[in-house]
């Protein structure tokens, strides 16, 4: 069954999100609205819209992919499959894709009991890898304002890494993002680019945030808090670069810093990875290690925490440590700056603790940790202010330490 109009398909419940469709030109203005297709709708279950079929089961899993086919949308998944899969025609020679999923209220979406999956395949399915083909698809919950997404988010790539053609996805977030985040490689489809934007009062990503292909660029811009409970890894097979951004506005001209802004888990950078990092609050706070895992090829963490002439308090409470070929580029920005961990390096490791005039104030710059440089270069500066290293310093052979 294709959809091109409004009035075909099954009907979900009131304020039910809706699945719309059009061309990417247009997908800043209207798609073309498109309810359900055949044997899918979205139910109210525990304060969440959850996907199901027309005998009211859950789908256990859900795709949404682009296929080489005329224009329109349709759905495949019978009774007591456990993956319902929506296809919109997008094929290279034909009018490029767009599908748009939209929650109208202030409730979020739900994928099988909270554990599923919604998988979106930005590739063609077919063997050619589409160069000259647009494809977008959008995730809107931003109306919703407590669970906005329960479920692991899977992004598979949309085009080869020389083609020029469009393969994006954007994930608007108005509550808490429940469950995990990967952006991977579809066979030979190696690139993708990928925007998420996190609102509300405490924007929240509770799970993994991973990526081996393309650019994903996350917002987080929380009245109080930005967090994310979870580990962050850019495994660069295919040159995974992530850019997050905490406490400070979609536009970048204005930080809000009466944010607090936390990391819980592990920042890691793998092969050609890339992590760009900035935390822009009151207090910013990195719980887990910060490293460059496995030989690398210019696999790279950048990290900010707070900004220049703020008071604010910012720490990391495990190990910094690169490998061959990797670095870690750290600066604070605040009045309290806190290291708690050791600081191990093969390769090149530069933190900066800035000077800080706010208020009169002065900077307090505190390593606990070992510093250790077993090959490469260890480079920290502490500008004016009260600084402390209380840990060991060792440097080995080939290895320069400058402080």
């Amino acid at each position: 069954m294709v959809l091109t109009s409004a009035v075909y398909g099954n009907v979900s419940a009131n304020n039910a999100p809706l699945i719309k469709y059009g061309t990417y030109a247009n997908k800043d203005s209207s798609p073309t609205q498109a309810q359900n297709p055949d044997n899918f709708k979205w139910a109210e279950t525990n304060s969440m819209w959850q996907a199901q079929n027309n005998s009211s089961q859950a789908w256990k899993n859900v795709t949404i992919q682009f296929e080489d086919s005329s224009s329109g949308i349709s759905g495949t998944g019978n009774s007591g499959d456990t993956t319902y899969t929506v296809k919109a025609g997008g094929k290279k020679n034909a009018p490029s894709a767009f599908i748009e999923v939209k929650t109208q209220d202030t409730k979020g979406l739900q994928i099988g009991d909270g554990t599923g999956t919604l998988t979106i395949n930005l590739g063609p399915v077919s063997g050619t890898k589409g160069n000259d083909a647009e494809r977008g698809v959008k995730l809107d919950l931003s109306s919703a304002n407590s669970t906005a997404f329960k479920g692991n988010l899977v992004i598979t790539g949309g085009r080869n890494q020389s083609g020029s053609s469009i393969a994006n996805f954007e994930g608007k977030f108005g509550g808490e993002f429940i469950g995990n985040i990967e952006i991977k490689n579809n066979m030979n489809y190696s690139k993708a680019d990928s925007t998420f934007t996190f609102t509300g009062d405490n924007a929240k990503l509770t799970g993994n945030l991973t990526s081996t292909i393309g650019t994903a660029t996350l917002n987080f811009n929380g009245t109080n808090t930005n967090s994310i409970t979870g580990n962050i890894k850019a495994d660069g097979g295919y040159k995974a670069n992530q850019t997050i951004t905490m406490g400070q506005s979609s536009t970048g001209t204005q930080s809000k810093t009466n944010v607090t802004n936390t990391i819980t888990g592990d920042i890691t950078a793998f092969w050609t990875g890339k992590n760009t990092i900035s935390l822009h609050g009151t207090t910013n706070t990195i719980d887990g290690s910060i490293k460059i895992s496995g030989n690398s090829n210019n696999a790279s963490n950048t990290i900010t925490l707070g900004d220049s002439n703020t008071n604010a308090t910012n720490s990391i409470k495990k190990n910094i440590s690169d490998n061959v070929g990797g670095k870690n580029t750290i600066t604070f920005n605040g009045t309290t700056n806190t290291i708690t961990g050791n600081i191990t390096t093969y390769n090149s490791n530069t933190i900066t603790f800035n000077s800080n005039n706010t208020n009169n104030q002065t900077s307090k710059n505190e390593i606990t940790g070992a510093i250790n440089t077993n090959v490469g270069t260890t480079t920290i500066t502490m500008n004016e202010g009260t600084n402390s290293i209380t840990g060991n310093i060792g440097t080995y052979a080939g290895g320069k330490t400058t402080i």
